[in-house]
């Protein structure tokens, strides 16, 4: 119940690695679903929208 209560505040990993301007590991999480997927042949469009995103993201930051 009190992780229910503070998951509002809470970030993810990778959205704590763009807010500090960090690489995060989007690589070793989506992308090995990317690329397991493209070597069983199986289609992972979240994942590919997800790790495109996450890669503009870090090499264009927002502005402080």
């Amino acid at each position: 119940e009190r992780i229910a209560q503070t998951m509002p505040s809470q970030y993810s990993s990778t959205a704590q690695d763009l807010m500090r301007g960090k690489p995060s590991e989007i690589d070793h999480l989506n992308g090995y679903v990317l690329r397991r997927g493209q070597a069983l042949g199986v289609a992972t469009p979240a994942n590919r929208v997800l790790h495109t995103l996450v890669r503009l993201l870090e090499a264009h930051p927002a502005p402080r």
